[in-house]
């Protein structure tokens, strides 16, 4: 996961120069990224800005608003929330997310949490529960850690998910 995240922070650094200069200098970008990372990880651009980089550790996605297909169903993302990021390790060891959606969406999340609760999660206790934002639950096979923060014009939310043993 190191290397992608690595890969990733490169892909957002070229990516952002040549937003600029139109579809084919991303083309050229995705090309050379590629041809760099000589079949060690891929590098997809889409037209919109969006990033995903797929290698043998794991996938990530920036500003596709999309979740990796091995994402947990017994964990969805909170309802109302734009995927900002989303990633998993190979081997379905472990996922992460970031998502947002605009002004104080506190109530939301607390309801999202009760929800996962009522499906089957428990609170998980080294995690005081909504204490300065964070969230730790653990059942249906997953321990689930999140944080909540309202940043004022939007809420920002990261959840991280891996299996239990």
């Amino acid at each position: 996961m190191r290397r992608i995240a690595a890969v990733s922070t490169g892909v957002i650094l070229a990516l952002g120069a040549l937003t600029a200069c139109g579809g084919s200098a991303t083309d050229r970008a995705e090309d050379a990224m590629n041809d760099a990372l000589s079949g060690s990880a891929s590098v997809q651009l889409d037209g919109d800005g969006g990033i995903k980089v797929e290698g043998s550790d794991g996938t990530v996605e920036f500003g596709t608003g999309n979740l990796p297909a091995d994402w947990p169903s017994e964990v969805p993302p909170p309802p109302g929330f734009d995927v900002i990021m989303a990633g998993s390790t190979a081997g379905d060891t472990n996922w992460t997310g970031s998502f947002t959606a605009p002004g104080d969406q506190t109530a939301a999340v607390e309801a999202y949490v009760r929800d996962l609760m009522n499906k089957g999660f428990a609170v998980d206790g080294n995690i005081p529960l909504g204490t300065n934002g964070m969230y730790g639950l653990v059942g249906n096979g997953y321990r689930v850690d999140m944080l909540a923060i309202n940043m004022g014009e939007s809420t920002q939310v990261t959840m991280r998910i891996e299996p239990l043993p």
